[in-house]
C-alpha cells in the first residue's frame, strides 16, 4: 500500500470549485442531498511525485463521519466522459475528518493520465459508481466539488474566462494554491458551481493600480510603534505571506513594498500584516496588490485592518527574501524586518520545544543551545541579566501560521511538520532553509492568559530538519543497583473508573483520549523498570479500586508482565482520604519485588502546603517514604510539586514577579523545598 505525503505547507483547504463549460450551462435539475463532505488534499506519490497518490476528503474536522453513497470520479472535460471511479460509500473520516482515497494518476503531456485516458479534471458526487460509470457524461446534480486542471505546472480555469488558479509544482510534487474557500456544503446542492471563486483575477491590470499610495516604510516608522496610528490608508505591495484562512490560520496575510520602492533607512520595515478577516478576495504569494484599511497596532505589531478594497494589480511577481544573519547587534533589532520576507543564513538549532504540541512554536537559536540565565546566576544578578540578554540576540520563535483564537490549543499537524510522526524535532536539532515573514505576537501562550510576546518567523516554506541530538537507547551507567525516577502523568484522570465520567475537569475529554494517554504513558513506565517512581499531577481521587492511581498500577503490572519484567507494582497509601485539597496531587510507584517500605508515609499541610491558603496560592501537598533494598539499606523518597512561575496577583513581595527571572511565588517554592 503507497503511503501518501502531503505536500502542503500548511493545512489549508485547497478545494476549487471548477466546472467544465457544459456544465455551468446545464440547466437545472433535481438537487442532491449530501453531507458536509469536501476534497480537502490532492497528495502525490512520494517516491514518485509525478503521479497522484490519493485524495483526501474532508468532514470539515467533524471526525468520523460515515460516508454515504457518494463518488469520486477522475473525467475528461474534453471528450466529457468519466474515466474512472471511486465508491465511498460506507468508508469513514478519521478523528480529525479526514480519508484519503488511493489513486493511479500521474502527470503526461501537461496533463493527468489515467493509462491512455486523459484526466483533467476530479469530481465529489452523490451517488454510486454504477450510477456514473466510465464513459458516461457527469450529471451536474450531483455535484458536491471538484477540481479542474489544465497541465502540471500551468494554470486551471473556471468556467469565468477571468479567473485563474495557479497550479504549482514543489520539488517534491505538486499542490493547488488556493482560488475558492472550500465551505462544506450543507443540505441541498445546486447544479452548477457550488463554491464559487472569492475573487477574480483580472486579464488587464485595474487602472486604479500603479497611482499614489502610501510607502509601508512610511506607515512602519523608524520606531516600534507606527506614526500613522488609526490613519486610513491605501497601500501597494506584493504578498509574500498568504494565511488567510479564517478557520485554520492568521486570517490575513502579508505585503512588502517593492525593491525599487524601498526607502534608505534601514530602521523602517518595508513589510505590513494586512488583517483582512475574510474579507473575500484570495490573494496569492506573488500577487501585487492594492490594499486600503485603517493602520492600528495589535499587540504592537502594526497591521491594517477594518479593510475597505483589495485589488489584485497583477500575479506572478516573486519577491527576493532579506538575509539575515544571527546573533542580532540587538534584540530590537528585527524591528525592521517586521511583517516582511526574510530568509536566516545562520546555522540555526532547536533550542526548546516544549511548546510545539500546545501552539505549534518551536524557539531556535544561534551559536549553539541557550540556558536559562538563572540556571547559572543568581536571579537579578549581572550576570543573569548579561546572559538574558545574549539570548535575546540569538533566539527567535518559529509559528506554524494558525490563530490559536479560531483553532485552539494543539494544532494536528503542526503544517511545517506534517502528519505526526512524520517529524520527530528534538532540543539540539539542526534546521536549514528558513524562510517566512516576520511578525510580532503571543509566545507560548493563549487567549486569555497571561500575555508573553516576541518576534516571530511564519514559515512560507517548509523548514528541514536534521536530527543531531538523538535519544540514546538506554541511559548512561552509574553502576547503581537501584532505579528511581520522577514523571508527570500530565492530568491522568481516568473518569469514574469504569470508563464513564468523562470529559473530566482537567484530564482528558473521552475515553478514548484517556485510553491513548494511558497507553503512551504506561508504555514509558514500563520501559524505564524504575524500582520506585515519583508522580506529579495524578487525579486526586483517593487510593480506592476505581482511583486514578490504581487504574495506573494496573496497566503497568500488566504491561510488566507481558514484557517479561521481573516487577509487581503498587502505590503508596498515606491513610487519607485524599492528599491535600488540589484537584491532583503527587504519588509514588515501587516494584514490591525490589524495594519495601520502611515505616509509614509521611506529608505536609502546614506553611506553603497550608490548606487555610487560597487555593491558587496554595502549593501541593508533597509525599514521602523510606524504603529497605534487598541490601537492607535505607533511603527516603520525596515527591514535590511546586509552584508554577505564573503571575501570583499576590501583595506579598516574595511570590510577585520581580523581572529577574525567578518569576512569581519564589518565596512560596522556597519555602516548599526548605
Amino acid at each position: 500500500m503507497k503511503t501518501p505525503w502531503r505536500v502542503t505547507l500548511f493545512p489549508l483547504v485547497f478545494t476549487l470549485i471548477l466546472l467544465a463549460a457544459h456544465i455551468a450551462h446545464a440547466a437545472p435539475r433535481k438537487q442532491a442531498t449530501v453531507p458536509a463532505i469536501y476534497i480537502n488534499d490532492l497528495i502525490p506519490d512520494a517516491a514518485d511525485p509525478s503521479r497522484l497518490a490519493a485524495i483526501e476528503l474532508s468532514d470539515g474536522g467533524q471526525g468520523e463521519t460515515s460516508l454515504p453513497e457518494l463518488t469520486l470520479l477522475l473525467y475528461d472535460t474534453a471528450s466529457d466522459t468519466v474515466v474512472a471511479s471511486y465508491g465511498l460509500a460506507g468508508a469513514q473520516t478519521d478523528s480529525v475528518g479526514l480519508l484519503q482515497v488511493e489513486t493511479d494518476i500521474a502527470f503526461a503531456d501537461g496533463n493527468l493520465a489515467n493509462g491512455a485516458r486523459r484526466v483533467n479534471a476530479v469530481f465529489l458526487v452523490s451517488g454510486t459508481p454504477e450510477q456514473s460509470p466510465p464513459g458516461a457524461p457527469i450529471e451536474p446534480s450531483t455535484i458536491i466539488d471538484g477540481v479542474l486542471f489544465t497541465s502540471a505546472t500551468g494554470t486551471a480555469r473556471s468556467t469565468d474566462s477571468d479567473t485563474a488558479f495557479q497550479v504549482t509544482t514543489f520539488a517534491t510534487g505538486f499542490a493547488l494554491q488556493a482560488g475558492a474557500a472550500a465551505v462544506p456544503v450543507q443540505g441541498t446542492v445546486p447544479p452548477v458551481a457550488v463554491n464559487q471563486p472569492q475573487a477574480t483575477i483580472p486579464v488587464e491590470e485595474n487602472p486604479n493600480c500603479g497611482i499614489d499610495a502610501t510607502f509601508i516604510h512610511e506607515i512602519q516608522g523608524a520606531a516600534d510603534a507606527t506614526p500613522r496610528n488609526n490613519a486610513t490608508v491605501t497601500v501597494e505591495g506584493i504578498v509574500v505571506g498568504d494565511f488567510q484562512n479564517t478557520r485554520t490560520q492568521l486570517r490575513g496575510f502579508f505585503i512588502q513594498e517593492e525593491a525599487d520602492d524601498f526607502d534608505d533607512d534601514p530602521a523602517t520595515s518595508e513589510g505590513i500584516y494586512v488583517f483582512d478577516n475574510g474579507f473575500g478576495v484570495d490573494v496569492t504569494v506573488g500577487d501585487r496588490v492594492r490594499v486600503s484599511g485603517q493602520v492600528a497596532e495589535y499587540n504592537t505589531m502594526t497591521e491594517l485592518k477594518r479593510i475597505t478594497d483589495v485589488t489584485i494589480c497583477a500575479g506572478d511577481q516573486p519577491v527576493e527574501p532579506v538575509r539575515v544573519t544571527f546573533p542580532l547587534a540587538d534584540a530590537i533589532d528585527m524591528e525592521q524586518y517586521e511583517g516582511m520576507l526574510i530568509r536566516i543564513d545562520s546555522p540555526m538549532q532547536v533550542a526548546q520545544n516544549y511548546f510545539l504540541g500546545r501552539y505549534g512554536q518551536i524557539t531556535i537559536v544561534a551559536d549553539g543551545r541557550a540556558y536559562q540565565p538563572t540556571n547559572l546566576y543568581p536571579p537579578g544578578s549581572n550576570d543573569a541579566i548579561a546572559q538574558a540578554e545574549e539570548n535575546a540576540r540569538r533566539l527567535l520563535i518559529l509559528d506554524d501560521g494558525q490563530d490559536i483564537r479560531a483553532l485552539g490549543d494543539n494544532p494536528n499537524p503542526v503544517p511545517y511538520l506534517g502528519q505526526p510522526p512524520a517529524t520527530v524535532v528534538r532540543a539540539g536539532d539542526s534546521i536549514t532553509d528558513l524562510v517566512g515573514v516576520i511578525d510580532f505576537g503571543r509566545i507560548n501562550s493563549a487567549p486569555g492568559s497571561d500575555v508573553g510576546l516576541g518576534y516571530r518567523l511564519q514559515p512560507t516554506a517548509a523548514p528541514s530538519f536534521t536530527p543531531v541530538n538523538l535519544r540514546a537507547a538506554t541511559p548512561p551507567d552509574v553502576s547503581g543497583t537501584l532505579k528511581v525516577a520522577s514523571f508527570n502523568v500530565l492530568n491522568y484522570f481516568n473518569g469514574d473508573g469504569n470508563g464513564g465520567g468523562f470529559p473530566t475537569t482537567r484530564g482528558a475529554k473521552s475515553a478514548a483520549e484517556f485510553e491513548r494517554q494511558r497507553a503512551k504513558i504506561i508504555a514509558a513506565l514500563s520501559a524505564m523498570q524504575a524500582d520506585v517512581i515519583g508522580l506529579m499531577e495524578i487525579e486526586n481521587d483517593g487510593y480506592g479500586p476505581e482511583s486514578a492511581l490504581q487504574d495506573l498500577v494496573n496497566g503497568l503490572n500488566r504491561a510488566a508482565a507481558d514484557a517479561g519484567h521481573n516487577a509487581r507494582y503498587t502505590f503508596v497509601d498515606p491513610g487519607l482520604d485524599r492528599l491535600g485539597a488540589d484537584e491532583i496531587a503527587v504519588g509514588i510507584l515501587y516494584n514490591t519485588v525490589t524495594v519495601t517500605p520502611t515505616g509509614t508515609a509521611a506529608t505536609l499541610n502546614t506553611g506553603a502546603f497550608d490548606q487555610e491558603l487560597a487555593d491558587f496560592g496554595r502549593s501541593r501537598q508533597p509525599l514521602a517514604q523510606s524504603f529497605q533494598d534487598q541490601q537492607g539499606e535505607v533511603f527516603t523518597l520525596v515527591v514535590n510539586h511546586f509552584k508554577s512561575k505564573r503571575p501570583s496577583g499576590e501583595p506579598d513581595a516574595s511570590n510577585v514577579d520581580r523581572g529577574d527571572g525567578a518569576g512569581a511565588w519564589n518565596g512560596r517554592r522556597t519555602a516548599a523545598a526548605s
